[in-house]
């Protein structure tokens, strides 16, 4: 099928015997042109260099698609050798008795030597490589595009399967974040439960608006910023019916991020961590203060957190941080900082990213 075909992305795709057929035709227009001007015998000319083609092909296609994926992609160099000479060997006798017996009796005035048949015409060691040379020269340049293609599609295949790996590290860390979050607000909706608080509608209310935002609006590796702000938001309507009034909570961000986009959940983490570690486990007067900042490419994301002095460093992580800096390496490598200051009586978190 010589047609040329539309790809999915909109680009011609030319069938590969129409790139086969432009090569062959590029060989053989090279060979008459090279020796076009230099002789006056035109009929010997194309006569030898079109029977000469046939002989070109058959050797170009033995090597690139028998000789080379049969023994020297599978490292079997001696065979490949061995093969290779005795069939430019085979090559070189019948050029030889071609031209001994029908070329140079035909066209006495185009060749400059005559072949007499004779030993030497079985041992000329410089007529088998002018042979070689001329008759393997395109199967040298084909076989050389083969192993490039074939070289290439390897590394296609090799940065298929670690993106694949990484996508697939990025949505279980994702997957990690989701359960943590909803194991933390289902304890605060039982103990609003056990008190029969009238809030426990709300809970619910903003609970359900929270899992629809994680469920369905964020399962791209990159959400804009702008839903991450409401999910905050909610959360932290989440977290004040549960604590009481000693609690400070101050969450700064711009009332408009544009087209700005970050990888989902990363910064609840952040906020997460800070009310696990900080207002349950606070002394006197709590305080959480939240601050983010757009501006241009660059997300400055902070928060800030009262401590117990007597926890020191004692208090355990868990795995949202240890999450986060996974995924951060995973989306932004080279491309972010996260800084952590932690002092006796408090704790913060710096984050900064260059966005995509």
């Amino acid at each position: 099928m010589l047609d040329k075909i539309p790809s999915i992305t909109g680009r011609i795709v030319v069938p590969r015997i129409v790139w086969h057929s432009l090569f062959w035709v590029a060989v053989l227009v090279y060979g008459l042109v090279e020796n076009w001007t230099g002789s006056e015998n035109k009929d010997a000319i194309l006569e030898v260099y079109l029977t000469k083609l046939p002989v070109q092909i058959l050797i170009a296609y033995f090597v690139t698609y028998f000789l080379l994926p049969r023994f020297l992609m599978r490292g079997k160099y001696i065979p490949f050798i061995v093969i290779l000479l005795v069939s430019a060997y085979i090559v070189s006798i019948g050029n030889s008795y071609y031209r001994a017996f029908y070329a140079e009796p035909k066209y006495p005035t185009y060749y400059r030597s005559h072949t007499v048949h004779s030993a030497t015409m079985y041992l000329s060691f410089s007529k088998f490589l002018m042979y070689i040379t001329s008759f393997y020269t395109p199967a040298v340049i084909m076989g050389l595009i083969k192993l490039v293609r074939i070289q290439h599609k390897k590394e296609r295949q090799r940065e298929a399967i670690e993106k694949q790996m990484l996508l697939a590290e990025m949505t279980f860390l994702k997957n990690q974040l989701n359960p943590h979050f909803l194991f933390n607000t289902l304890n605060n909706l039982y103990m609003l439960t056990l008190k029969a608080s009238p809030q426990a509608p709300e809970v619910v209310a903003r609970l359900s608006e929270t899992l629809d935002y994680m469920l369905y609006r964020c399962s791209d590796h990159a959400v804009p910023v702008q839903g991450e702000v409401q999910l905050i938001e909610n959360y932290l309507a989440l977290e004040r019916l549960r604590i009481n009034d000693d609690v400070s909570i101050k969450f700064n961000a711009p009332a408009n991020s544009g087209t700005a986009t970050v990888a989902p959940l990363i910064m609840l983490s952040l906020v997460e961590n800070a009310f696990k570690h900080g207002v349950s486990r606070g002394i006197g007067k709590a305080t959480i203060d939240i601050d983010l900042q757009v501006i241009e490419s660059k997300l400055t994301f902070s928060v800030s957190n009262t401590k117990a002095a007597a926890l020191g460093d004692n208090t355990p992580p868990g795995i949202g941080l240890k999450n986060i800096r996974r995924q951060l390496e995973l989306m932004y490598s080279g491309k972010h900082t996260l800084s952590i200051d932690d002092n006796t009586n408090q704790y913060k978190v710096e984050l900064q990213i260059i966005l995509h």
